[in-house]
């Protein structure tokens, strides 16, 4: 088998136990990798995505995914949105893939999200893709056009499949699929460690699992409609490390906290694609520029330098930590509802203005991380952006 090389991973689960309306599959999985990647210093040549919740069902989703992490440009960039089999097929096509350099591969879904650094050698584990299955067996379907999904017979799906999924690897083996009852009955019968995971992921919850054993010789199986795929993780050293992590992000408490969504009252924000290529290296990369001729960074990019008036302006990326210079609450706009804001400091140089995530309060003179998040949905798009959070989110 095509065995590769697991250089670090991070895990993530929404702020809230229920997910803020501004998180999805995208954000969840931008806030891992760029944890991961700051850590690491990697700067991957692919990405592979795999997610069960794409925000778009066309048009793709890698892509802004790719612009918040700064990789966009030169980039592999492969996508899955089948099944939740896909956080293990996106290991097996990075796989394919670590011979050009290093191999960014996220599963997420609006429940959580894991990155994972694959490369050639050296890292914390070898993780060694196994057999797959294909089979005509639905368990849970759409028909395209409908409005409304059909299931399959649970006891049937459970004899006919996921049980024979499960047969694809030898000895004790974590089990998932979209039954969690059925899963937990074949892991059982594999001597597998136990779901940790109290709700399912998604894509995520797959590669969750193998990350979160991490540090125990373990194989992993997932099964959904009629598709099954598996694959074995081999721990080295600073694998302990990487699981222990996974399993305080997986303990921790998270507000019971229901933020509502905001009614826009029929206000459509202006949103363009002309104006989203243009100025995507502020919105998604947080591009500022730095003057050439006085040093002051500033943030959006001007024009001009606004201290000196100097036109000698190179791009350069905002640090995403910084300090609390003051916080309001915006009363105006959208009109359901208050807006916390706040004026940032940032590490490095300029000022960042921008919204709180709704459930965040924060104070002057306190640390702060910027985090992606969703602004609001305008001319049929989802615009992403910035926002101030806890420090401890970065």
């Amino acid at each position: 088998m095509n065995a590769v090389s697991l250089r670090d991973a991070e895990f993530v689960l929404p702020r809230l136990r229920e997910a803020d309306p501004d998180e999805d599959s995208l954000t969840l999985a931008a806030e891992a990798a760029l944890v991961l990647l700051a850590r690491t210093g990697s700067r991957p040549h692919a990405l592979v995505l795999a997610t069960t919740e794409p925000p778009y069902d066309a048009g793709g989703n890698v892509q802004p995914l790719a612009e918040l992490l700064d990789l966009a440009g030169d980039l592999v960039a492969v996508e899955l949105s089948s099944t939740i089999r896909d956080g293990l097929t996106a290991i097996r096509v990075g796989a394919g893939l670590v011979s050009g350099g290093d191999v960014l591969v996220c599963a997420s879904g609006r429940a959580g999200a894991v990155a994972l650094l694959l490369g050639g050698d050296g890292g914390v584990a070898r993780l060694v893709p196994l057999g797959s299955r294909v089979e005509e067996l639905r368990d849970r379907w759409r028909l395209a056009g409908a409005s409304r999904g059909e299931q399959g017979d649970t006891s049937f799906v459970w004899n006919a499949g996921i049980d024979a999924a499960a047969g694809l690897v030898e000895g004790p083996a974590a089990v998932v699929s979209l039954d969690a009852k059925s899963a937990g009955r074949a892991e059982r019968r594999r001597g597998g460690p136990g779901d940790p995971l109290t709700r399912q992921l998604g894509a995520a919850h797959a590669p969750a699992r193998l990350v979160l054993g991490l540090d125990e010789p373990l194989a992993v199986v997932v099964s959904a409609a009629g598709l099954a795929e598996a694959c074995r993780v081999e721990p080295g050293e600073g694998a302990a490390e990487v699981a222990a992590r996974a399993r305080a992000e997986a303990a921790r408490e998270r507000p019971d906290v229901a933020v509502p969504a905001i009614d826009w009252h029929g206000i459509t924000p202006y949103v363009s694609a002309q104006r989203s290529w243009r100025e995507r290296g502020q919105d998604f990369r947080l591009e500022a520029a730095r003057c050439g001729s006085c040093g002051r960074l500033v943030f959006p990019q001007p024009a001009r330098c606004p201290h000196c008036g100097s036109d000698d302006l190179s791009p350069e990326q905002l640090s995403r930590t910084g300090t609390v210079v003051t916080v309001t609450r915006d009363h105006a706009y959208p009109v359901s509802a208050t807006t916390g804001m706040a004026v940032v400091d940032l590490d490095g140089g300029a000022r960042f203005y921008g919204q709180l995530v709704p459930s965040t309060d924060v104070a002057i003179g306190g640390r702060v991380t910027l985090v992606p998040r969703r602004l609001h949905l305008g001319g049929g798009a989802v615009q992403y952006f910035w926002k101030v959070t806890d420090a401890d989110r970065g």
